[in-house]
């Protein structure tokens, strides 16, 4: 029997716009059965979350969002990672610093443009996971532009006066770490990553042998011929096809376009197993 889910969500532990109370409170809302919250970097919603879903009878897998090195935009989710061990802490520590330190130097090019963002949109006052996305909003704020997509475009994106490169790990560190750690990764929204169908395949083929455990194959933006191409992909590596709607808490909704997809029962099934991992609030 088909359940409703989202595995793709973030909230004001990175550049979300709701808590992850908020969130919850809207896939309770529209009927979802279980999600996961994948922040930027950062698991530290997933407590919250966990508490919030109890009383709502709404199971909450932990997860996370990694950039890789690329060249491109790779992304990897990590889902059911014991977020309490050791070794996960001092993985995501050095990612923050990575992060941290991004930031700095982007906050300084935008200081030599002559641009001034607001306190609230700094890193020590902003809640979260600091990033790009947040420093959009500031200058949206401080009337420099007037959407975040010009922010990006003029100053923050690619090639642009103000973006600075972040160091990242490989896709093998990922994977690895987030085995390590008891989860399981898997490639996000491929669709987005702007990939003939051939560099595509190399890189599935790659990222299997480093112990890829699935592909997200259903994502809102993603079309029929993509999601056919994705699913025999997915098939040809014995991957799981999960689904994401990558919510912000902006315009459109959780779980937007998920009656559109005609889910796999295996991906139900993988949804079970990691919900049958312990996931203990950390008091």
């Amino acid at each position: 029997m088909s359940r409703r889910f989202d595995l793709h969500l973030h909230t004001t532990a990175s550049d979300g716009r709701l808590t992850p109370e908020e969130v919850l409170s809207a896939a309770a809302a529209v009927g979802l059965q279980c999600l996961a919250i994948t922040d930027h970097d950062t698991t530290d919603a997933v407590d919250r979350a966990v508490a919030a879903g109890k009383p709502l009878g709404l199971p909450v897998i932990p997860g996370a969002e990694f950039s890789a090195e690329f060249e491109g935009e790779l992304h990897i989710l990590g889902y059911g990672i014991d977020i309490h061990s050791a070794g996960y802490g001092a993985f995501i520590a050095r990612q923050q610093r990575r992060r941290e330190e991004r930031n700095a130097m982007m906050l300084a090019r935008l200081g030599e443009l002559g641009i001034t963002l607001p306190q609230e949109f700094l890193p020590q006052s902003a809640p979260g996971t600091y990033g790009r996305m947040h420093m959009a909003r500031g200058m949206v704020a401080a009337g420099v532009v007037e959407t975040t997509q010009q922010a990006f475009e003029r100053y923050l994106g690619h090639g642009a006066p103000a973006y600075v490169y972040r160091r990242k790990f490989s896709a093998q560190e990922l994977i690895g770490a987030i085995r390590a750690c008891g989860g399981q990764a898997v490639l996000a929204h491929p669709g987005r990553m702007e990939l003939g169908q051939h560099a595509l395949r190399a890189l599935v083929k790659e990222l299997t042998t480093l112990g890829l455990a699935g592909l997200e194959v259903f994502y809102p933006t993603h079309s029929g011929e993509e999601i056919t191409f994705y699913t025999a992909l997915a098939a040809e590596h014995r991957l799981v096809c999960t689904y994401g709607s990558d919510w912000h808490g902006g315009d459109s909704r959780i779980a937007a376009r998920f009656e559109d997809f005609s889910i796999p029962e295996q991906t139900y099934q993988w949804i079970e197993e990691l919900q049958n991992l312990r996931v203990e609030v950390k008091r």
